[in-house]
């Protein structure tokens, strides 16, 4: 989940090829930097949501593993029975309602295991799904404040370091990448300013 949960789709209109990037060049456009993978792994919400969604898979796989064990449970009453009607010394009165019984709970077996598999499937795709729907968030929140913050230092185009097409940095070479601002840094403290009292951003070490 985790990987699944950082990984960024960048929306198109974001996205600048090496031809577009000289062409902004070539009309003296105010450009910028910025690494977004950065600024997602220093976002406060991405820890807070990244504990409550790992908190709503715990509690969603409980209830699987309870349904197991009460799964694991039958299947050892079933073999009980099966060793006790090797039993010669029992009497055909006893056998049919050993026999009886573990039909009746092969049927249950039967039902716990359709059950088991209809809820892994249906908690599998709501998991899926949120995170889905939280990675969208957070990458709205994060370009809102890039527009923001890029607008108040007068910059006309921005790129990214990190993520573009297909995991592909956006600028993978230039000589003028290393002159243009990296406000990165400025986004970061903008996104954090409505972060809990205490909250610190992990050590980045990517």
């Amino acid at each position: 989940m985790k990987s699944r949960f950082l990984t960024v789709t960048l929306t198109a209109a974001t996205l600048f090829g090496a031809g577009q990037f000289q062409q902004a060049q070539a009309q003296d456009v105010k450009m910028g930097l910025i690494d977004f993978a950065r600024m997602q792994r220093q976002f406060y919400r991405t820890d807070s949501e990244r504990e409550q969604f790992e908190a709503q898979r715990t509690e969603e796989r409980n209830k699987v593993e309870e349904r197991k064990a009460k799964l694991k449970e039958l299947i050892q009453q079933q073999q009980t029975a099966q060793k006790e009607l090797g039993d010669a010394t029992l009497s055909e009165a006893k056998k049919k309602s050993i026999m009886d019984e573990a039909m009746e709970r092969q049927g249950q077996i039967t039902s716990a295991q359709r059950e088991i598999l209809e809820l892994e499937t249906r908690l599998n795709k709501e998991l899926a799904d949120k995170a889905n729907e939280i990675q969208r968030s957070l990458t709205k929140e994060i370009y809102e404040v890039i527009g923001k913050v890029a607008e108040s230092k007068g910059l006309d185009v921005v790129f990214n370091r990190t993520f573009g097409i297909n995991g592909v940095p956006t600028v993978a070479f230039s000589k003028a990448s290393d002159a243009l601002p990296d406000f990165t840094d400025e986004v970061v403290a903008e996104l954090n300013k409505g972060a809990p009292a205490g909250w610190k951003p992990p050590a980045d070490t990517e």
